[in-house]
């Protein structure tokens, strides 16, 4: 006999489920069938597959060791994760009881990906930790390229309730919203909106078509001069390379970046990867505030503005939006 007390990071969800995810090679119907005959029980009683864990519930499972690995299929968490991944844990752009947010660096996965690289995923997983059936994965996702905030659920109601708020999100205009630093090539002087359809091809490189995906950005410039600007971006609809690709659609690149932007340009700037930032991000629902989490420019980012713009601009930018 295995037993689990129902921690935090579980509570709030059906039995079912929690076992689907504890023993994912059982099947749902099997689970069903064991509940029903007692061979799993809540509390040392017998359990519906809609009851509901709460934080000390006891789950007891009457099976052999060799029946209950067969079902369950997971080796323990062994990944090997670098010091410098593990840093960004150390300290968090933010963190409370729930959600936990680090500023991600140029060059590092969000997940990982078939070059088989440490991703902030794994660092999540070994300090958040996890408990056979929560284990702690990005609410946001960033390109590798990419700077900024990547937030991570430390418990499954904290993510439960983030993943709603989310997909409200991609419905109405809800509260969420996210904000994106970007320095383009090409002055713009006044806000504006991009729209269209998107659709990725099979190299990963996405196009915008007449059919595919809804994408839709707002932009604000926030400094323009010398033939840049910084763009504040608030993103409305999260698909894949969106603002990167329609910066360039608009004929105003990311400087720096390797796909979508103009190569001369990020030859002069010395530069691997776009100056796209993820800089805020607030998450709201119905009950309230879930988290406002706002993330500093990386170094190299800063330094280009200090060569673009004047100090008085720059001071004048850090004022109102303390960033820098």
């Amino acid at each position: 006999m295995k037993s689990y007390t129902i921690t935090s990071t579980a509570s709030g969800q059906r039995i079912d489920r929690y076992l689907m995810k504890l023993l994912p090679k059982a099947g749902k119907g099997f689970l069903q069938k064991m509940l029903r005959k007692k061979n799993i029980k809540l509390n040392s009683k017998k359990a519906s597959p809609s009851d509901l864990l709460k934080d000390g519930d006891v789950v007891e499972i009457f099976f052999s060791d060799e029946t209950f690995n067969k079902f369950s299929d997971k080796a323990p968490f062994e990944k090997e994760v670098p010091k410098a991944l593990l840093s960004l844990f150390e300290s968090p752009v933010y963190s409370n009881d729930d959600f936990l947010a680090v500023n991600k660096p140029a060059g590092v996965l969000t997940q990982p990906d078939i070059t088989k690289d440490p991703a902030l995923s794994d660092a999540a997983v070994a300090v958040i930790g996890k408990d056979g059936t929560f284990s702690p994965a990005p609410l946001t996702r960033l390109d590798r390229g990419t700077t900024g905030i990547v937030i991570f659920p430390k418990n499954y109601q904290a993510q439960k309730r983030a993943l709603s708020a989310i997909r409200k999100k991609s419905e109405e205009d809800s509260l969420t919203k996210k904000y994106y630093l970007a320095l383009v090539h090409g002055e713009i002087r006044t806000p504006g909106k991009l729209e269209g359809a998107i659709q990725k091809d099979d190299n990963n490189r996405v196009s915008l078509t007449d059919k595919g995906k809804k994408a839709e950005l707002f932009y604000e410039p926030l400094l323009t001069g010398n033939g840049y600007t910084l763009l504040r971006v608030d993103l409305r609809t999260g698909r894949t390379h969106q603002i990167r690709a329609q910066l360039e659609k608009n004929q105003t690149p990311i400087v720096g970046d390797q796909k979508y932007g103009d190569r001369k340009i990020n030859q002069f700037w010395h530069l691997d990867h776009q100056l796209l930032h993820a800089a805020e991000y607030v998450l709201k629902d119905e009950e309230g505030l879930l988290l406002d989490v706002r993330a500093p420019l990386p170094k190299d980012f800063k330094d280009i503005l200090e060569k673009i713009f004047s100090a008085q601009d720059l001071e004048r930018f850090n004022q109102e939006n303390g960033l820098l």
